[in-house]
C-alpha cells in the first residue's frame, strides 16, 4: 500500500541531496587505493585490506591423520576433538573426548576411535560425536589406526602389544606381542607395520596377531608409511632418521632429516616435512635427502604436520587454533583455516572463503579503519569445498575470482537515515530518507529493513542520483507502515559485488494498540511428479506439508486473531498455484506473520535456486519455480515476521555435486531469502529418495520440526511459548541425532542414499522472531 508522493517530501529529498553533494565537494580528497596495513598473505587479492579475526579460536594440542590421508583429527586443550574431511573440505562437530587420550579417525572418515589409559576404546560418529560402541581391551592405549576399508581397527598398548578389532562386529579378532616397549606408530598398507619406543619395527599378521620383527632402529619410531605397492615402507625416528624397510622389493637409501622436531611422511614416500624451530618447515625429497622447499611460518606454533605428495602440499596445525596450507612448488602459504569453539572458516590468498555461519562471523576485512565481514563478499568469493579443491582432492579447481579487484578492496557505500517530520502513529504512513555515498566500490543497492524485514521496492517514493568529485551519491525516499510500539529501521548500502556496507540503525516509537494479526500459512508438498520417472518420485513430502499445516494452524489459534491457510499437496501444488498463494501476501499487514513450507525436489545452477512444483520436470526449465520469484513475493508482503522452511531433496552423491548443492543453497538463502529479511530453516539433504522411516512417519526435518512445535523447542527460554528461532535452533541440535538413530536401523539404505554423510540443517536468521504457538496449555 502506498500514499501519493507529497510535495513536502520532494523538497526534503532535494535538500538532503544538495547537502550530501556539498559535503562531498568540500571533503578532503583521499585515494581509495591507500593501503592501511600488510595483508594476511603476500599478494592477497585485496591489496589494501588486512584480515581481522575477532573470534576466539580453540587451543590445539595434537593432530592425527587417518590411513590414506583423506581425514585428520585435532585434539583441543579443552578435551574436544574435531575431525576434518579433506575430500569435502569441512569439519565435523566438536566431540568431547578428554585431554589425555589417543585418537584416530577411520580411513573413510565416518568414525573416530578414542583410546584411554584403561584400555577402553570408544567409537564415535565423526560428524556428530554420537556414541557408536565401546571396545574394552587389556592395556593402556598408545596408538590407533584403521584399515583402508575401515573394517579393522588396530590398537597398540603401553605394554608393546597390539589388539585387532572387527569394527562392524564390535569384537576383538586377534592380539599379539610386538615388543616390551610402548607402541608408538601403526601403518596400514598391503601389510601392517608397527613401531615401538625401543626402535622395533615389525610386520603384524592380521589374522593371528603374530608379529615378525624386521628392523631395530637406534631411537623411538615416530611415524611409519607403507608404499601403495606394498614393497617398501619408510620409518622415521625421533632423531630424524628415515629408514626404508624392504617388504619384498628393493629399498631406497636411508635419509637423515637432521633434527629431532616434528616430522611427517608423504603417503607415496616421495616427500617428508620436518620442523625443529618456529619459523620454517623444510620439505625433503626422500629419494635423495635434499631440501626442495623451505616454507616460511608467519603465524602460530606448529603442533602437527601432514604432507600430501599427490597435491604437492603441506598442512600444519598451530597451537592457537589454525590449519595452514602451503603449496610446495611455489613455496607460498595458500590457505588459512580458523577453528572456533562452535565453527570454522577459511580464506585463501585470492580472497576466496568457505566456512560455517558461526565460524565466518569472526572474520572481516579491515580497510581504512572499517571492518567488512568476509561473508559480505559471498557473491564473488564464496567457494564451498574450497579446501578439497585447493588440495586437489576435488575434480574441480577453486572458483574463478574477479580480476578487477587486485588494485583495491571494493569498499561498499556508507549510509545515513534522515526522518521526514510527520505523525508517529501505527498504521499511518511514515517517511524516511536513506543517503548512500560511494566509497570506491560502487553502489548497487540501497536497502532499508523495517523490524528485520526488507522494505520492498514498491515502498520507494523517489530515488535521486548525483555525482561530485568522482563520487556517486544516491538518495532514496521510503514510505513505511509502522506497528504500535518500538519500530527498528536499518539501512545498508551494497557495492557492485553485492557486498554490504556497515548498517545504520534508527529506532522510533509509534502510538497505537498492538494487533493480534493474521498467520498466513503457505505449504506446498510434492511427492508425486507426473512428468518425472519412477526414480524421481518422493514418499512423504506431501504428507509432511499437511502435517505441518495442521499442527501450526491448531497451535497458532491462541496467538493470532486469524489463520489463513494455503495447503497445496501433490497435484494442487503446481507452479501457478504456489505463485498465486505467494502473491496474496501483498495484502498482509505489518502485524501479520507468514510460515512458508516447501517440501519436494529442489536444486540450483549458477543463476538461481529452484523448487520443483508438481507440474515440473527436470527437462523443462520454464516449469521450475525460481528463488527470485519467491523472494520477490516475500519482499512485497506486508507482514514483517516471515519463517521459511525448505525440506528439499537433491540428486547426486559425489563430493563435487554435494559442494555444488551447498553453494547453490547458500546463495539462495544468504543472497535471496535472508537478504529479504526472513528466517530460514533448511534440511540440507543431498539424497534423491530419502529412506522412509516407518517409525517416524515423516521426513527427518519435518519430524524434528513437529516435535519442536509441540514443545520440544520451548527451551530458549522455557516459557510456554515456541518461536521460529527456538524451532530452528532445536532442529539444528536434534536432527543429526535423529538421523543417526534411524541410520543404525537401516544402514544399507542410508549408505545408498546419503553415503557417509549425516543430515544437518542450516539456519539463516535476520528477521524478527515469530511466535508459532503456546504449549503446555
Amino acid at each position: 500500500m502506498q500514499h501519493a508522493f507529497r510535495p513536502t517530501f520532494a523538497i526534503a529529498l532535494l535538500l538532503v541531496l544538495a547537502v550530501a553533494v556539498s559535503s562531498i565537494a568540500t571533503a578532503r580528497a583521499q585515494s581509495v587505493g591507500d593501503a592501511i596495513s600488510s595483508a594476511l598473505f603476500e599478494n592477497v587479492i585485496y591489496a589494501q585490506a588486512k584480515l581481522k579475526v575477532s573470534t576466539k579460536l580453540v587451543r590445539l594440542k595434537r593432530m592425527t591423520v587417518a590411513t590414506g590421508g583423506d581425514h585428520l583429527a585435532l585434539l583441543a586443550e579443552d578435551g574436544t576433538i574435531r575431525v576434518w574431511n579433506l575430500l569435502r573440505g569441512s569439519q565435523g562437530r566438536p566431540i568431547p573426548a578428554g585431554r589425555d587420550v589417543v585418537f584416530a579417525p577411520s580411513a573413510d572418515g565416518t568414525l573416530l576411535a578414542i583410546g584411554d589409559n584403561a584400555g577402553r576404546i570408544e567409537l564415535r560418529d565423526a560428524r556428530t560425536g554420537a556414541a557408536v560402541a565401546v571396545l574394552t581391551g587389556d592395556g593402556a592405549i598408545t596408538q590407533l589406526a584403521t584399515s583402508a576399508d575401515s573394517l579393522l581397527l588396530v590398537a597398540g598398548t603401553r605394554d608393546g602389544e597390539i589388539e585387532i578389532w572387527d569394527i562392524a562386529g564390535r569384537k576383538q579378532v586377534a592380539s599379539g606381542k610386538v615388543t616390551n616397549a610402548p607402541i608408538t606408530a601403526i601403518a596400514f598398507g598391503a601389510k601392517v607395520l608397527v613401531g615401538g619406543r625401543d626402535g622395533t619395527v615389525a610386520i603384524v599378521q592380521l589374522g593371528s596377531g603374530a608379529a615378525q620383527s624386521i628392523d631395530k632402529l637406534d631411537a623411538a619410531v615416530s611415524d611409519i608409511r607403507v608404499a601403495a605397492e606394498g614393497k617398501q615402507a619408510a620409518v622415521v625416528t625421533q632423531k630424524g632418521h628415515v629408514a626404508f624397510v624392504s617388504l619384498g622389493g628393493s629399498t631406497a637409501e636411508d635419509v637423515d632429516l637432521g633434527n629431532n622436531g616434528l616430522f611427517a611422511l608423504g603417503q607415496s614416500l616421495r616427500m617428508a616435512a620436518t620442523m625443529d624451530g618456529k619459523s620454517e618447515i623444510d620439505v625433503v625429497d626422500l629419494a635423495n635427502g635434499k631440501t626442495i622447499a623451505e616454507l616460511k611460518v608467519d603465524e602460530g606454533v606448529i603442533i602437527g604436520l601432514h604432507v600430501d605428495d599427490a597435491a604437492g602440499s603441506v598442512m600444519a596445525a598451530t597451537a592457537d587454533g589454525k590449519l595452514l596450507v602451503w603449496e610446495v612448488s611455489s613455496r607460498k602459504q595458500i590457505l588459512s583455516i580458523f577453528i572456533a569453539p562452535t565453527g570454522w572458516a577459511m580464506v585463501d590468498r585470492q580472497g576466496r572463503f568457505d566456512g560455517t555461519a558461526d565460524g565466518l562471523k569472526g572474520l572481516s576485512w579491515d580497510v581504512k579503519k572499517l571492518n567488512f565481514p568476509v561473508s559480505s563478499m559471498r557473491q564473488a568469493f564464496l567457494d564451498p569445498g574450497l579446501l578439497a579443491a585447493a588440495l586437489k582432492k576435488s575434480a574441480r579447481a577453486p572458483r574463478e575470482v574477479p580480476k578487477d579487484l587486485q588494485d583495491a578492496f571494493p569498499i561498499p557505500p556508507t549510509v545515513e537515515i534522515e526522518v521526514v517530520p510527520g505523525e508517529k502513529a501505527a498504521g499511518k504512513p511514515y517517511q524516511l530518507i536513506v543517503i548512500a555515498e560511494d566509497q570506491g566500490g560502487g553502489i548497487k543497492d540501497v536497502r532499508l529493513y523495517h523490524n528485520g524485514k526488507i522494505v520492498s521496492v514498491g515502498a520507494v517514493l523517489e530515488q535521486k542520483d548525483a555525482e561530485s568529485k568522482g563520487r556517486h551519491i544516491r538518495v532514496v525516499g521510503y514510505n513505511v507502515w509502522p506497528v504500535a510500539g518500538v519500530n527498528t529501521f536499518q539501512a545498508v548500502g551494497t557495492g557492485v559485488y553485492d557486498n554490504e556496507g556497515q548498517p545504520v540503525e534508527l529506532r522510533e516509537t509509534f502510538s497505537g494498540q498492538p494487533g493480534r494479526g493474521t498467520l498466513h500459512i503457505i505449504a506446498a508438498g510434492v511427492s508425486k511428479y507426473p512428468r518425472m520417472g519412477p526414480q524421481d518420485q518422493l514418499r512423504v513430502a506431501a504428507s509432511d506439508a499437511a502435517a505441518v499445516v495442521d499442527n501450526v494452524a491448531t497451535q497458532g489459534k491462541s496467538t493470532f486473531g486469524k489463520i489463513e491457510v494455503h495447503k497445496m499437496l501433490d497435484g494442487a501444488a503446481g507452479g501457478a498455484s504456489i505463485l498465486r498463494a505467494l502473491g496474496s501476501l501483498k495484502e498482509s499487514k505489518a502485524e501479520d506473520a507468514v510460515l512458508l513450507f516447501l517440501s519436494g525436489h529442489g536444486f540450483g545452477n549458477e543463476q538461481d535456486w529452484f523448487f520443483m512444483p508438481s507440474d515440473a520436470s527436470f527437462e523443462d526449465p520454464k516449469s521450475w519455480l525460481k528463488a527470485t520469484e519467491i523472494r520477490a513475493a516475500l519482499e512485497q508482503a506486508g507482514a514483517q515476521r516471515i519463517f521459511v522452511v525448505v525440506d528439499s531433496c537433491y540428486s547426486g552423491v559425489t563430493v563435487d555435486k554435494f559442494n555444488a548443492v551447498v553453494s547453490f543453497q547458500t546463495r539462495f538463502l544468504e543472497n535471496g531469502l535472508r537478504g529479504a529479511g526472513v528466517q530460514v530453516l533448511t534440511a540440507t539433504r543431498r539424497d534423491q529418495l530419502a529412506p522412509e522411516s516407518v517409525e517416524l512417519g515423516y521426513g527427518f526435518l519435518t519430524y524434528v520440526l513437529l516435535q519442536g512445535l509441540k514443545g520440544g523447542a520451548d527451551l530458549f527460554p522455557k516459557d510456554g511459548v515456541v518461536t521460529s528461532q527456538e524451532v530452528a535452533r532445536y532442529a539444528y541440535d536434534t536432527l543429526p541425532q535423529v538421523f543417526r538413530s534411524q541410520r543404525q536401523k537401516n544402514p544399507r539404505a542410508f549408505q545408498r542414499a546419503y553415503g557417509d554423510d549425516i543430515q544437518e540443517p542450516a539456519i539463516y536468521s535476520l528477521g524478527a522472531d515469530l511466535t508459532l504457538g503456546m504449549v503446555g496449555q
